[in-house]
């Protein structure tokens, strides 16, 4: 695919994404979705196709340094965390803040986790991730580390800063990003810790040096987050399968045994509690079975066909964004429109799972092949 054709796919993703976000809670509280979501796309779509041309070439902000890419972003950080304490998490109704907080309260607490009425549906790794801020008070602050540590990895992948500073304000523009960090969310920071995996997987290969035992832990601890990353995974996979055969498997069994030893304390715990309330039984309620394998496949398959490492950045998103929206529709068809969208038929801030590899991907949109810093 052509780099403009591709850079336009991901900024019509990214705007669809937000439109219906922008539609669902415009029709909640005003009865205006559509309105509210065609106004967003009269300004937002203009806007991207100037910002198209400031992430390709940097645009006003080439020249632009470290330390003031850094003194931005810091900036950025700071208003995000004022905006966030603005609100109540006690008077905002998002469950999965609750997860967190009620899994690691039964936790500390030693009682069995996945036996709370919140059903948390994370896999143990990502209530391990979120238990320093836990203890420091603010789940919130969760979603700010993983705001800086994806401003990091955008800076690191080009010499010049152009390309970071507007996939930056595109994630700060996005509605559904500042709804995660509003409501405490974890949705985008358990995906940027994902995509922070790949960076480090790539740059060894790009070295010349074999994925490591340690490597294949850290991926099977973040397996043991969420599901959906195996999607991501069976496109790096399969993408690095062609490369370095010997790594792909040396990722997969140390990723797999460890995945399945994060489990295995919650499975001895509680038995029948796990198989009926833990992670497995609730995330498989989610999607069919058959359209989870033929997702698997097809991710595998488009990951095979990858030429080069921005292409699993820029696979990635589309996969998960596919996927979300392939379940959402089947949803609307099942129970419809107004229950599915409007209402809480369907979480559609899973739509948001692919944005970090989105803007990482148009940051690495016009850089060479396999090229990091």
């Amino acid at each position: 695919m052509k780099p403009a054709l591709r850079t336009g796919l991901m900024l019509g993703i990214y705007a669809l994404m937000n439109a219906v976000f922008v539609y669902k809670y415009s029709e909640r509280a005003r009865g205006i979705g559509w309105l509210a979501a065609s106004c967003y796309l009269l300004i937002v779509v203009p806007l991207l196709a100037v910002a198209r041309g400031a992430i390709a070439r940097g645009g006003w902000v080439r020249r632009m340094s470290g330390v003031a890419y850094g003194a931005g972003v810091l900036v950025l950080a700071a208003g995000l965390t004022a905006l966030m304490f603005r609100f109540d998490p006690a008077r905002i109704r998002v469950a999965r803040y609750w997860a967190l907080h009620d899994w690691l309260d039964r936790l500390l607490q030693g009682t069995f986790p996945y036996g709370s009425q919140v059903q948390p549906s994370g896999f143990p790794f990502l209530y391990i991730v979120a238990l320093p801020f836990h203890l420091a008070g603010e789940l919130g602050l969760l979603q700010i580390a993983a705001f800086l540590a994806f401003a990091w990895l955008c800076a690191e992948a080009r010499h010049d800063r152009g390309p970071a500073a507007s996939a930056m304000m595109l994630l700060v523009a996005a509605p559904v990003f500042v709804y995660e960090v509003v409501v405490r969310s974890e949705l985008i920071t358990n995906m940027v810790l994902v995509l922070a995996f790949l960076v480090w997987i790539e740059r060894a290969l790009v070295a010349g040096r074999r994925a490591s035992a340690l490597q294949g832990i850290v991926g099977g601890l973040l397996l043991s987050t969420r599901g959906i990353v195996a999607l991501v995974y069976a496109v790096a996979l399969a993408a690095w399968l062609r490369a370095d055969r010997r790594s792909v498997a040396t990722l997969g069994a140390w990723a797999s045994v460890t995945f399945l030893a994060t489990l295995a304390p919650f499975v001895l715990w509680d038995p029948a509690g796990f198989a009926s309330r833990g992670p497995l039984a609730i995330q498989s309620s989610y999607i069919p079975a058959w359209l989870l394998a033929a997702s698997l496949g097809a991710a595998a398959v488009l990951g095979y066909r990858a030429r080069s490492a921005r292409d699993v950045y820029f696979l990635a998103p589309i996969v998960l964004f596919a996927v979300v929206a392939a379940v959402l529709l089947e949803s609307v068809v099942r129970d419809g429109w107004t229950r599915t969208i409007v209402r809480d038929g369907f979480d559609i801030s899973y739509l948001s799972f692919g944005l970090p590899f989105l803007l990482y991907a148009l940051v690495r949109s016009d850089d060479q092949e396999g090229e990091t810093r």
